[in-house]
C-alpha cells in the first residue's frame, strides 16, 4: 500500500492513456470492424501495459515496450504515484507525441470516410 503522492498528475497520465488508446481503437475499427476492433484495442493495450510496462513484473519496461503508444503515461502515471517532484519531462514528450500523431491519422481517416478524399 502507498499513497498516491501526485494525485493531478495521475489523473491526467490516465486520461492521456485513454485518449491514445481510444484513438487506436478508432484507427483500428474500420480495419477489423467494430466488435473486433474494440477486441484487438484491448488485447493490444493488456500487452503492452499489463504485461510490457507492468512495474510488477519488471522494473524497467522491457526494450520493446518503450516504443509503443502507452509508455509515456504509464511512466508519467507510475512517477505520479511515487514520487513527490515531476521527473518525467521525456516521457510526456512521448506521450504528446503519439497522442498527436494518434489524431492526425484519426482526423485524416474520418476526412477520408466523409469527404472519399485524403
Amino acid at each position: 500500500m502507498f499513497d498516491t503522492h501526485q494525485w493531478g498528475l495521475c489523473a491526467a497520465a490516465t486520461s492521456l492513456v485513454a485518449l491514445t488508446y481510444g484513438l487506436l481503437g478508432v484507427l483500428l475499427g474500420p480495419v477489423f470492424g467494430r466488435v473486433s476492433g474494440v477486441f484487438i484495442a484491448f488485447l493490444i493495450s493488456f500487452l503492452e501495459i499489463g504485461i510490457g510496462q507492468s512495474p510488477m513484473l519488471r522494473g524497467e519496461p522491457a526494450d520493446w515496450a518503450t516504443y509503443l503508444p502507452g509508455y509515456g503515461g504509464t511512466r508519467l502515471f507510475i512517477d505520479g504515484a511515487l514520487t513527490a517532484s515531476f521527473d518525467e519531462t521525456r516521457a510526456l514528450l512521448i506521450a504528446r507525441v503519439w497522442l498527436a500523431a494518434l489524431a492526425t491519422a484519426a482526423t485524416l481517416l474520418f476526412r477520408h470516410a466523409a469527404t472519399g478524399r485524403w
